[in-house]
């Protein structure tokens, strides 16, 4: 059996809300984590240092009705996506603004980026695929192909 040593490589400030999801900028600098509370925190791993507090939703009913489902830095490392258990999406820019928000037709089970950080995919817990412009919000309708 493989031995794995542990190393902390700095110590984390201010001990986070408990965390459901997580992601690694693509450069390595910074670390996001979705919270149980509604909340993506973005921290520097090397300090441990909280860089931004983000509010995913100010609706109460999605604050307290459940947790972070995703989190995804864009592939350029520019933006980030949170997604909520309820089924709200949002793209933040470096600032911290949400420059986008989407509500999905029902509870969602996973979403990400396209390979070009110019789409944002989600699919709901019906398996329902979705694709959006990530600037405008506009949906692409999916279809099935048979042979």
């Amino acid at each position: 059996m493989p031995h794995w040593p542990l190393c902390q490589t700095g110590p984390m400030t201010n001990e986070p809300p408990g965390i459901r999801c997580v992601a690694w900028s693509p450069d390595g600098s910074r670390v996001a984590g979705g919270t149980w509370e509604a909340e993506v925190i973005v921290w520097d791993p090397r300090t441990g240092e909280v860089l931004q507090e983000l509010i995913h939703s100010d609706q109460p009913a999605v604050q307290q009705a459940s947790f972070m489902e995703v989190v995804e830095f864009s592939p350029d490392g520019e933006r980030l996506l949170s997604g909520h258990e309820t089924g709200s999406l949002a793209v933040w820019d470096p600032a911290g603004n949400a420059t986008l928000r989407l509500e999905l037709p029902d509870f969602l089970a996973s979403a990400g980026w396209s390979p070009d950080g110019g789409h944002v995919w989600a699919v709901t817990q019906d398996d329902q695929p979705l694709l959006f412009d990530a600037t405008t919000g506009a949906r692409t309708t999916l279809r099935r192909s048979r042979p």
